[in-house]
């Protein structure tokens, strides 16, 4: 054997070895993901675009090679739910590789369904990487998935160099947001050391404002939220867009903390759940409303959903778990009472609008869950992704419990009111629960008494004029042929004449009493438009920056020159 021919062996050798090799690592990696393998996962985000389930950032914690091993997640995860199953056939999971894309805890994913697209925004580094400084943690960038027809698809960043807005932004996490068909929207949040270089400090800032995208323009705005707390200030609340009433929808806030601007101190601010904040993104209006019936405890870090009602008369938010006080971090130990208090805190609730009233549903409590996510799925099924149990002493413990769901999946039927063994992909749509229905069959559809008066024009169904009824004409007189029945047969038309004319003067009293009322109500309409369309121009004379490190009531939006 010659050396040359001797060299070529050996490198097909050394090729074939690391092509087997690679092989080999991309399999074992696989089988990480095998149902059986799953332990926890938490501080993840995940979303729905079509019939399949995305998830991306967070940490968890997996058995490899038999250990149970916590790390944070640097792929983007795919289920498909276009068929059912139940919790032996869940489907596999496929992974996607995230390329440049950074993995980050506590990262918010807004759909944008009509491009099988979703963004992602916010975030903070797993405490599972190593920190050598603010220097570890990403830039801020804007990221864009592009989903497939096969639950794969790719991720993409997005050019942001010369959108004002953008630039002044901090990244945050733990703030509320939703997304509506062509918007995204994030309410306060904290910055620390690990969310931005800009943050260069222990401890968490509270970061004020609402920060919007829309999917169609790439316009960013950053605006004052001093109309939800005294400092503008949110965090590990819901908010859900409700697309029912106001001309885009409204956002609809219910739980979580609030602070002031100089410190967020985790627990220290509770909102109760009986107070529910609502914006209406068009006149940039925030009202507030006192909710009755059964108003769960405060908490926080719970997930939340919203679906219509069959008619489109009424609109539910589901609230599924939560955790008591702060604790999360700083060590995540809790003591004393609040341990038994979180123990509880396997419970759905269900806020109803426009009626503003809470309802729980009845079952037993054994699962209880924080720091995960859920989303409407199958028309009328709450899907529960990931979380621990809320009532271990320790977070590590939790961390390493395993999740009797397999992949930390489970399903609630929100017509049913109780949890099920799988997701039915052929469910029937959404309906309310009965207790719901009854309520608004025995107590009518709106609050007995409005927080703030100005809602409930909002809610209530534009007023539009009647016709006034208009009287009959006198009956003709019948011609006979009589001559005894005529006087009487003309003293009949006389009387008739009487009575119709008599009629005729009663509806054009109740006519012009009815023009009346219409008009002064027309004229005080008119009035509460114009105070509003005053009002708008003095936020817009007062136009201005806003940057989140700072507090004010601001209010400029920028537009990105699109390509």
């Amino acid at each position: 054997m010659t050396l040359a021919v001797a060299l070529l062996l050996l490198a097909l050798g050394l090729t074939v070895s690391s092509q087997h090799t690679s092989d080999i690592a991309l399999r074992q990696e696989q089988n990480v993901y095998a149902r059986e393998n799953f332990v926890r996962r938490v501080f993840h985000g995940s979303v729905v675009i079509g019939n399949t389930l995305y998830i991306d950032g967070g940490e968890e914690t997996l058995l490899v090679n038999g250990v149970k091993t916590g790390r944070p997640l640097n792929q983007t995860l795919s289920l498909d739910f276009s068929k059912s199953w139940d919790n032996n056939t869940l489907p596999a999971v496929k992974t996607i590789d995230k390329g440049l894309c950074p993995s980050l805890n506590e990262i918010q994913l807004w759909p944008n369904p009509a491009n099988n697209t979703f963004y992602a925004y916010g975030g903070q580094l797993s405490y599972l990487v190593p920190f050598a400084g603010v220097s570890t943690v990403p830039l801020e960038s804007f990221w864009a998935f592009k989903a497939d027809s096969n639950g794969g698809g790719s991720w993409s960043q997005l050019d942001t160099s010369d959108n004002p807005a953008w630039i002044s932004l901090t990244r945050t996490a733990g703030g509320l947001w939703a997304t509506s068909p062509s918007t995204g929207y994030n309410l306060g949040g904290y910055s620390g050391s690990r969310t931005s270089q800009r943050t260069s400090i222990d401890g968490f800032i509270p970061i004020p404002g609402l920060q919007t995208y829309s999917y169609t323009t790439g316009e960013w705005s950053n605006r004052s939220a001093i109309g939800y707390s005294k400092f503008g200030t949110a965090q590990a609340g819901g908010m859900v867009h409700v697309p029912t009433w106001g001309p885009s929808g409204l956002l609809v806030m219910v739980g979580g903390q609030t602070s002031p601007l100089n410190l967020w101190s985790d627990g220290g601010t509770m909102v109760p759940m009986s107070n529910i904040t609502v914006f209406e993104p068009k006149s940039q209006t925030w009202y507030h409303q006192i909710a009755s019936g059964d108003v769960p405890s405060q908490r926080n870090r719970f997930c939340i959903v919203g679906a219509r009602g069959g008619d489109n008369s009424t609109y539910e938010i589901y609230l599924y778990g939560g955790l008591i006080g702060g604790g999360i971090f700083g060590g995540g130990n809790q003591t004393g009472p609040v341990v038994q208090e979180n123990a509880n805190m396997d419970e759905v609730y269900v806020l109803s609008l426009p009626a503003f009233v809470w309802f729980k549903a009845n079952y037993t409590s054994k699962d209880p869950r924080v720091l995960h996510t859920c989303h409407l799925v199958g028309g009328r099924q709450l899907l529960s992704v990931g979380g621990v149990t809320s009532s271990f002493v320790q977070l590590d413990t939790s961390f390493n419990d395993t999740d009797p769901y397999p992949y930390g999946m489970k399903v609630f039927d929100m017509t049913a009111m109780k949890w099920t063994d799988g997701f039915n992909a052929s469910a029937a749509p959404y309906t309310p629960p009965d207790a719901i229905t009854a309520h608004y069959r025995q107590n009518g559809q709106y609050p007995l008494k409005w927080t703030n008066p100005a809602l409930k024009d909002v809610f209530l169904p534009p007023t539009t004029s009647r016709p006034t009824p208009r009287p009959s004409p006198p009956p003709k007189p019948h011609k006979s042929s009589t001559g005894r029945i005529v006087g009487g047969t003309i003293g009949g038309v006389g009387l008739a004449g009487l009575v119709a004319f008599g009629l005729w003067a009663h509806f054009r009293h109740a006519k012009n009493l009815a023009q009346a009322a219409y008009e002064a109500d027309s004229f005080k309409r008119a009035v509460q438009v114009h105070e509003l369309e005053r009002a708008e121009r003095a936020v817009e004379m007062g136009s201005g920056h806003f940057a989140t490190e700072l507090m004010g009531t601001e209010i400029k939006e920028f537009k990105r020159e699109t390509e």
